[in-house]
């Protein structure tokens, strides 16, 4: 529960304060005046369906999110602002000392520009990213940049979060290139992305320094079209190891890899020729795409080749699952892949950002207690388990896929853990909703029940 408990808190810490909230007009130059303008903490509000040209890079240097008036909800992503970078200037985002930036439920175009993140060029900073609801695209190389291999450059990456977001159309680049010189302090997490058309890796890892461990979590992640760039004959995801490096600590899980291009290459390689890593694939599939292969310890489970997802439109943008043997195959009872292309989807996420349905932007929250519901898909009855760190008022909602409320479960609780059980043997077949509430925090997912 603690570790889970630790990246909830990275996802959603940057809600937790909000200094100013500043709309901010459409046009050009009106988005760097307003983040220059920013104190750190503020937030800069964002009209849906609007254009906000950059004449330059934006530059970041303390914490700040740009969110949309209103979340969009997936899988289509459809009414978000437009941050355009107009001139096709190096990076759209530059990230310097202080940086914690965090982007919801925007389209970020760059232009044929090279990066669309990019660490400032200097020694020693610290930045943090999370993007969630986004789509980030249009780039003639990688979505994140970071340094050479061989560069002095030392960047501490505190924090690297993307979930709920496309990827795509990065030229000839890496997805991202994550590379962190502090690697005992954060865990990077990618979850519920779909990614195609990625020149290179979708993830290029590096960590320093030597004897600590860099932990990233690959989850719920749909694939097509991927690395592309055949002179390079490159993997899916990899690394490659170099004198001093970090152990990693690498869990991919409940994917799809589709059509791998340049297939030469492994789809994993995580090559550290010292051995320094643990490597857990589990719930995979690969269609089209080269075995796996790997040094180090690996563990793999569930990996299943040559088997086609059935996608329903893939070359133009519908990665719905048809194949429904995928649809309920991963560990929580989800849909291979990102969980959005399955059948039933409800976006809770969107709905804790405070946007779904146009809900204003002053109910921006996202998911902030750990639950563990269990097990899901279920038959007869279903369990939550939670801990809290005092006396509180715990409520258990079951709802339809239409926000109809089946079951209600309102109880106090002293701190520490707890299960609650809930009998649902009286529900149809089919997809279910639960939210649960302790006071402030809460949780939302979907459920599965199979007879």
């Amino acid at each position: 529960m603690k570790t889970r408990f630790t990246i909830l808190l990275l996802i959603c810490s940057f809600l937790s304060v909000f200094a100013t909230k500043t709309p901010v007009d459409p046009g050009s130059g009106t988005l760097e005046d307003a983040v220059s303008a920013a104190s750190a903490g503020d937030t800069l509000v964002l009209q849906i369906n609007q254009q906000y040209d950059l004449l330059d890079r934006i530059v970041v240097d303390k914490q700040l999110t740009i969110m949309a008036e209103t979340i969009d909800t997936l899988p289509k992503l459809d009414d978000l602002p437009l941050v355009n970078n107009l001139f096709s200037v190096d990076e759209t985002f530059l990230l310097t000392d202080g940086c914690d930036l965090s982007l919801i439920s925007l389209d970020l175009d760059g232009n044929g520009g090279l990066y669309i993140f990019a660490p400032a060029p200097d020694t020693g900073k610290t930045i943090a990213l999370t993007v969630n609801h986004c789509r980030l695209h249009n780039t003639t190389s990688n979505i994140l940049h970071q340094t050479l291999d061989n560069d002095a450059q030392q960047t501490k990456l505190d924090k690297m979060v993307v979930k709920n977001s496309f990827v795509y159309d990065n030229g000839t680049g890496h997805g991202f290139y994550t590379k962190n010189y502090d690697a005992s302090t954060n865990e990077w997490l990618f979850e519920n992305v779909t990614f195609w058309n990625i020149g290179q890796q979708f993830d290029w890892i590096r960590a320093f320094p030597a004897d600590v461990t860099q932990k990233i979590t690959f989850n719920h992640l749909t694939g097509y079209n991927l690395s592309t760039s055949t002179g390079d004959n490159k993997e899916l995801f990899g690394n490659s190891d170099a004198a001093g490096e970090a152990n990693l600590d690498i869990t991919l899980k409940n994917s799809i890899l589709s059509t791998q291009v340049s297939t030469n290459a492994a789809s994993l390689l995580f090559n550290n020729t010292s051995g320094n890593q643990t490597i857990t694939i589990k719930n995979l599939v690969l269609f089209n795409c080269a075995p796996v292969g790997n040094t180090g310890t690996t563990t793999s489970s569930n990996v299943q080749e040559d088997v086609d997802p059935q996608f329903a439109d893939p070359d133009n943008g519908d990665f719905t699952v048809g194949n429904t043997d995928l649809q309920t195959a991963a560990d929580d009872g989800k849909t291979l892949g990102a969980v959005y292309w399955g059948p039933g989807y409800v976006d809770c996420d969107a709905t804790d950002c405070g946007g779904s349905g146009g809900n204003p932007i002053h109910n921006a929250k996202l998911d902030n207690l750990p639950v563990d519901v269990y097990p899901n898909p279920f038959a007869n009855e279903v369990k939550f388990e939670f801990n809290l760190d005092r006396i509180e008022s715990v409520s258990i909602a079951i709802t339809d896929i239409s926000g109809r409320t089946l079951k209600v479960i309102n109880k106090e609780v002293a701190a520490g853990s707890h299960q609650v059980t809930v009998n649902v043997s009286d529900l149809d077949k089919g997809a279910y909703i639960y939210n649960v509430s302790a006071g402030d925090d809460r949780a939302a997912g979907r459920l599965i029940k199979t007879e």
